[in-house]
């Protein structure tokens, strides 16, 4: 039941960032905004299914599906500091502990805006070192 909520509510937030803008904002691809990090070997995947960014003059919204070779582990110590340090400065305000072996979740705050970074092992890409897929949605206010 709770899986399927948060299923719905990724659709939603998916589709509406994607209609057309109807205040004069823009899709942007998959420009990153300059305060959401990411690993320095992380690579955002391109597909416009996958990543996306949207921007008008009161409204913002992202997700960005990266691919990661590492482990979750390193992921996790990236975001649980650099996130909250200048110049990102986000508020930790939840860690979902209660999520499989080899999956993360983190939800922060800057003001009214909002950030969850997903990071987990991509089964479909396992190898020597495993392939890690950080998903970061973003609405700003």
């Amino acid at each position: 039941m709770r899986r399927t909520a948060l299923l719905a509510l990724i659709a939603l937030f998916y589709a509406g960032c994607q209609s057309a803008p109807a205040d004069g904002g823009e899709l942007l691809g998959t420009e990153i905004f300059e305060d959401i990090p990411a690993p320095g070997t992380a690579r955002v995947q391109t597909d416009k299914t996958r990543s996306f960014a949207y921007s008008s003059d009161s409204f913002r919204c992202a997700k960005y599906v990266y691919s990661f070779t590492g482990t979750v582990a390193e992921v996790e110590e990236f975001f649980s500091t650099t996130m909250t340090e200048p110049p990102y400065s986000w508020k930790l305000i939840e860690r979902e502990d209660d999520l499989p072996r080899g999956h993360v979740r983190f939800h922060y705050a800057k003001g009214e805006d909002r950030c969850t970074v997903d990071a987990r092992t991509d089964d479909d890409r396992r190898g020597d070192e495993d392939e890690i897929l950080i998903i970061i949605t973003v609405n700003y206010q």
